[in-house]
């Protein structure tokens, strides 16, 4: 996914994404030319709480200033 996907697209979709992207790679990888590792998956689902908290106390907020 694109840097422009992401902008298009709610950034729970995004982050979802990863961690199915994530579930189907190694975590760790090592060769000649260097090594790669993935975030934890525990990482990902807490960042796609702390979205999912964040969206909702936007919504929340909109919905009390739109009350009043």
């Amino acid at each position: 996914m694109t840097e422009s996907d992401a902008s298009k697209t709610d950034l729970s979709e995004v982050v979802q994404a990863a961690i199915a992207k994530t579930l189907s790679q190694p975590k760790h990888i090592r060769s000649e030319a260097g090594s790669v590792e993935n975030h934890s998956i525990a990482e990902l689902i807490a960042a796609e709480k702390y979205l999912e908290r964040k969206k909702a106390k936007a919504c929340m907020q909109f919905i009390k200033v739109n009350s009043q």
